[in-house]
């Protein structure tokens, strides 16, 4: 005789008492029987929830995130037949987005057109997954710390078409204190595995700002987050039209590195 499977779920909404009758249940389980209780969010300090931890009976599936989704991408497209490197894993999160379901129908767009390759990388993921919102952010971002302008003003304009203007300056700002510290670290000598803790990010990420903090100065990123500030206020009482603002700023956080002339 097959055991019973019996399911429980929005377990979150019921209160204290209610669930009370279940760690008593705990102490002597009817061995014919499966139980499973189903929470969104189980707060593991309570009483009931801590039971069931204490126990080893809690099983938690959470949704990657962070570094976590590049193992997930990477084994999703190995289900598929085909070994994703890093380098294209993350362009792929950086270009569609964190949200599964999407990366899962991009992988399957770059599996269908990579087909007969065991070995996919970054040209697959940029030949058949599409531009999701962040991909202009993180080119605009690269673009102005390497400094390029012409690369620089093309993301402004992809971002400036489909969203508003100051989600695009607070990314901006993010990626020049970024940037600054990264400076820092240089200045210091420190290793990039100990920059990579520092800043928070991935080793492949953390070694992009390292090496664009490599080419400017402390004095150029400072001048930067001067004219990042300065634009901020322009925004806010200027009557300028605020894409010719994001155009200015752009063109001068990408121009920051002096021109070197022969010779000099």
């Amino acid at each position: 005789m097959g055991r019973s499977v019996i399911i429980v779920r929005g377990v979150e909404q019921y209160p204290a008492e209610a669930l009370s009758p279940f760690l008593d249940y705990l102490d002597s389980p009817n061995e014919a029987a499966c139980l499973v209780l189903v929470a969104d969010k189980p707060d593991f300090r309570q009483k009931f929830y801590k039971a069931f931890r204490d126990r080893g009976l809690d099983v938690v599936f959470e949704a990657p995130r962070g570094r976590g989704l590049i193992p997930w991408v990477k084994e999703a497209m190995s289900g598929r037949g085909h070994q994703l490197d890093e380098e294209g894993a993350r362009r792929l999160i950086d270009q569609v987005g964190t949200d599964l379901m999407e990366l899962d129908q991009e992988l399957e767009k770059v599996s269908l057109y990579a087909l007969g390759q065991e070995r996919v990388g970054v040209q697959e993921v940029k030949a058949a997954a599409r531009l999701g919102p962040t991909a202009s952010v993180f080119e605009l971002g690269d673009a102005i710390g390497e400094q390029d302008r012409g690369r620089a003003l093309s993301a402004l304009k992809d971002l400036l078409q489909t969203g508003h203007h100051l989600p695009v300056l607070a990314m901006v700002v993010r990626h020049f204190r970024l940037l600054l510290k990264a400076r820092l670290l240089l200045d210091r000598r420190r290793p990039r595995a100990e920059a990579a803790k520092v800043l928070g990010l991935s080793p492949f990420i953390a070694g992009k700002y390292l090496d664009q903090a490599s080419g400017l100065g402390l004095a150029e990123i400072k001048k930067g987050l001067a004219r990042l500030l300065a634009a901020d206020l322009a925004l806010k009482s200027s009557p300028l039209q605020e894409r010719l603002v994001m155009e200015r700023l752009v063109l001068d956080l990408a121009s920051l590195r002096p021109v070197r002339r022969p010779g000099t």
